[in-house]
This record gives structure tokens, C-alpha cells and sequence, in this order.
């Protein structure tokens, strides 16, 4: 069984630090796939999703203990009061400190489950990007979404042409060289669910959680102590 580390439990909620390669919930097709939910649910009984995480990233993720601390949490999601930083690699140089990118969504939009920008029958989307690092195979970048679509930081930065290192989806060709070699150890996606901050169900305290980088991420050489 995958060693699922976990950053905070209470009575009301559990925070896991998901590795990249490992589901949050139980696949549709393929429901006795190893996931986050069934690992916990053995070890703590009933839990109640709050949000996902795509299977190859990695980070935060949170799940309640109650249908109280469920449906309040998830409040917090949907009138969009949960703050939210992923860190990322990506392709190319970033021109400026800061990129808002605003285009439409669509979900689930071709054959192969993308979400895609589509400004005519897509959702209103919207997600910041701030540079941190420059390197020669890509750029360090601190992602923060305001709205919560499935693979919308893939595909927004895919949208302005600095598509996720090794995303499989949206950016299938690209590998970053560095004097003709291949720079990552490990071809994993890219993306890291870094800091979370939202009320606590309980106390409505506001709390913050932080997932440290993980060891097969591209280390950078800038401090990410604290973006929120």
C-alpha cells in the first residue's frame, strides 16, 4: 500500500499529502485501483470528498470527517473563499512577473477528456501566474485559480504557451534538455498543490496548509516559504 503522509487530522477533517501517480477517489472504470479515499476510510472510517487532485499531481488534499464539516467546506469551494498555490515547471520564459489568464473553459471538451479554452461555450475561469524562478530548461511559477475546473492550471498555461513540463495531456511532445540531456530524474507532471488556506469547519478559524516539495519535483533554487 502507498504511503499516504498526512499534514493535519481533527475531529473534523483529514489533510493528506497526495503523491503524484496515486488517485484521490476510486476510478469509475477501475474502482479497486489503489486511491487516497479507500487508504484513509481503512484506517479512519467514513470520509466525505472535498475537492480532488489530477492523479499525477501532487499536494494537498482534504477530506471530512462529518457531513457538517462536509457540506461546510464545500461551501467554501463553491463561493470560491478557499485560497489555493500550486507550484509548477513549465515550458519557456516568462516575459512577465505576472500573467492573469481569464479565458472560458470548457470541461471534458474532446475525445481525450481535456478541458480547453473555448470563450463561446466555456465557463468563466480564472487563474494568476507568477514567476519565481528562471532556469534554462523552463520557469518556476506560482499558480493561484480562482474558479476550480478540472485541469484548468494544465490548461490555462498550456493556453499561453507554457504548458506543464511533462503533461501527457497538454503538453505530450515537450522534454526539457539541459546540454543535450534530459534535466529530470523522474518524467512526472510537473504540478504541486503547494499551500491551501480555508475556514476551519469547527473553530472558522482560518487555517493554512503546506505540502513541501516532494523529492521527484524539479527542486528549485528560490524560497517558496509562504505565497498566500
Amino acid at each position: 500500500m502507498t504511503n499516504l503522509p498526512l499534514l493535519y487530522i481533527d475531529e473534523a477533517i483529514i489533510v493528506a499529502d497526495k503523491p503524484s501517480g496515486l488517485l484521490s477517489i476510486p476510478d469509475g472504470y477501475q474502482p479497486d485501483l489503489e486511491n487516497c479515499l479507500a487508504i484513509l476510510q481503512q484506517s479512519y472510517g467514513k470520509l466525505y470528498v472535498t475537492h480532488r487532485l489530477d492523479k499525477d499531481t501532487s499536494g494537498i488534499l482534504v477530506f471530512a470527517r462529518s457531513a457538517e464539516a462536509h457540506q461546510i467546506i464545500n461551501s467554501q469551494f463553491q463561493n470560491r473563499h478557499v485560497k489555493k498555490v500550486y507550484l509548477a515547471w513549465v515550458s519557456g520564459e516568462f516575459e512577465q512577473q505576472q500573467v492573469e489568464v481569464s479565458t472560458p473553459l470548457r470541461v471534458n471538451a474532446d475525445r481525450k477528456h481535456r478541458t480547453l479554452p473555448d470563450p463561446q461555450r466555456g465557463k468563466p475561469a480564472g487563474t494568476q501566474v507568477r514567476l519565481l524562478e528562471s532556469r534554462d530548461f523552463g520557469s518556476f511559477v506560482a499558480a493561484y485559480p480562482s474558479t476550480g475546473y478540472t485541469h484548468q492550471i494544465r490548461s490555462h498555461l498550456a493556453f499561453i504557451n507554457h504548458p506543464v513540463l511533462f503533461d501527457p495531456l497538454y503538453n505530450p511532445l515537450y522534454k526539457p534538455q539541459k546540454n543535450g540531456q534530459t534535466h529530470s530524474p523522474e518524467q512526472r507532471l510537473m504540478l504541486h498543490s503547494y499551500q491551501l488556506q480555508f475556514a476551519h469547519p469547527a473553530s472558522f478559524h482560518n487555517i493554512i496548509f503546506t505540502a513541501p516539495i516532494p523529492a521527484d519535483f524539479l527542486p528549485p533554487l528560490c524560497s517558496t516559504e509562504s505565497l498566500l
